[in-house]
């Protein structure tokens, strides 16, 4: 059995020719051809169906456009703000325009920068490559060496005694000590602890030696600052400069003491 289109006419009033005539009925009764991604049989089902598919859809790209794109929006309202967006991030870039699609902001533009990132960090000594996040190459600029850091501060001075080996005598001697953790700087070359009160001056220097021990000393004098006598030279094995922090010995518990740090 075979369908067929039926085609309904009259003579018009004239009677001078023929006046199609078309039925009228509801979009239920009118069957449709199954069509691929809509369910429906007829037009009512299939036309609501495409309207809540499209509906859908729309509300799906305005949640991800996100302000101030809106459900209620057109798609061409939604296609603007996508353009705004697109023009926004071009702009933070540096590079690019509205015009470009997010796929060439993302992977092009945005991965460009990244890696002349990385070769800049790379020319600063830092180990960078442009596959790795944006965030972590910018957290590395914070490794740059940009020249000699310094630091400085005060610190009370210890409540117990510490033990420090005199260079000359070799002898280990009990000290009160100033105590500073947590610096910025991992193995300073200078630390320099000082109290005007009581006219003390504490100096560590890294690769100043005392001729009779191979290894870093501290110097430690009181005014006028004599370099002598010797037995104010002690060994720095038992006073850590490294590691961001520095112990030195001092002539007074519980007391004030500034110090200065140098990268």
């Amino acid at each position: 059995m075979a369908d067929k289109n039926i085609q309904m006419t009259q003579r018009n009033t004239s009677n001078t020719g023929w006046d199609n005539l078309y039925p009228i009925t509801k979009a239920s009764n009118v069957q449709v051809t199954p069509i691929s991604g809509l369910s429906g049989t007829d037009v009512q089902t299939v036309l609501k169906n495409l309207f809540q598919f499209a509906n859908s859809g729309k509300n799906s790209v305005a949640s991800a456009i996100g302000s101030p794109a809106s459900s209620s929006d057109t798609f061409s309202q939604l296609a603007t703000h996508i353009t705004n967006h697109k023009t926004s991030l071009a702009n933070s870039l540096g590079s690019g325009s509205g015009v470009d699609s997010l796929q060439t902001l993302v992977n092009m533009r945005l991965q460009d920068l990244k890696n002349m990132l990385a070769t800049n960090l790379t020319n600063k000594g830092q180990t960078a490559s442009g596959t790795e996040t944006l965030l972590n190459l910018i957290n590395k600029v914070l490794n740059i060496n940009t020249g000699k850091r310094w630091a400085s501060g005060t610190a009370t001075s210890s409540s117990s005694t510490g033990m420090f080996r005199n260079a000359v005598s070799k002898a280990y001697e009990s000290y009160w000590y100033v105590h500073v953790t947590g610096l910025a700087i991992s193995n300073p070359s200078l630390v320099i602890v000082y109290r005007p009160a009581s006219n003390e001056l504490i100096i560590y220097c890294r690769g100043v030696s005392f001729i009779t021990y191979g290894g870093d000393i501290i110097l430690k004098y009181r005014y006028p600052y004599s370099m002598t006598p010797l037995e104010n030279y002690f060994m720095a094995d038992l006073a850590p400069v490294e590691s961001n922090q520095f112990k030195l010995p001092v002539d007074n518990a519980r007391q004030s003491y500034n110090w200065l740090v140098i990268e």
